[in-house]
């Protein structure tokens, strides 16, 4: 028979805390049970493991592609350093050895003869600091044939990564391809 004051089938409020705590949860205070803390725990160091290992997979993919990237604005900038300037001091042709930087060209996109040869007589790791690279390189200057005209230091052999960046400049009134090529 039901208590007096109440209907059958519903609770009292009574009731309801009592049927709480009774699972071990007092929820209308905001308390929380230790397996809560567990459950909320195991399901962050989850997370947190996942993002600690795609960080480490995608900050080595982007270090690879950041280096290979750097290697081929380099090669631009050797480009179009090349073609578009006479270099520093403006005669290092006659002292190539105390040149600050090179330069092919003796108008922008006219390369110059001399300075080509200057630039093929000197060492090859002279002509590297002056073109400011660690990389090796080769510059070739070619004809829209394929004719070759000039290359200035050594073909990559065995090399892990090429970059190669072509400029097109006039050589002695035609047009030809400047070739640079940076490899490691």
């Amino acid at each position: 028979m039901p208590l007096s004051g109440t209907r059958a089938g519903v609770c009292s409020l009574a009731d309801r805390s009592a049927t709480n705590s009774a699972f071990g949860r007092a929820a209308s205070k905001g308390q929380a049970v230790p397996l809560d803390f567990v459950a909320g725990l195991f399901i962050f160091m989850v997370l947190l493991a996942y993002f600690v290992i795609i960080w480490d997979i995608y900050s080595t993919r982007y270090i690879e592609h950041g280096e290979g990237g750097n290697l081929e604005t380099h090669a631009i900038s050797i480009a179009e350093t090349l073609v578009s300037s006479p270099g520093h001091p403006f005669n290092w042709t006659l002292a190539p050895l105390e040149a600050q930087s090179a330069g092919l060209a003796s108008r922008p996109n006219r390369l110059d003869t001399y300075r080509i040869a200057a630039l093929e007589s000197m060492p090859y790791a002279y002509a590297k600091r002056l073109l400011g690279t660690d990389s090796d390189f080769l510059i070739k200057i070619e004809s829209p044939e394929g004719a070759r005209y000039s290359t200035i230091g050594h073909e990559a052999v065995n090399s892990t990564r090429i970059v190669e960046v072509t400029r097109i400049a006039t050589y002695n009134g035609a047009p030809a391809f400047v070739k640079v090529q940076l490899y490691e």
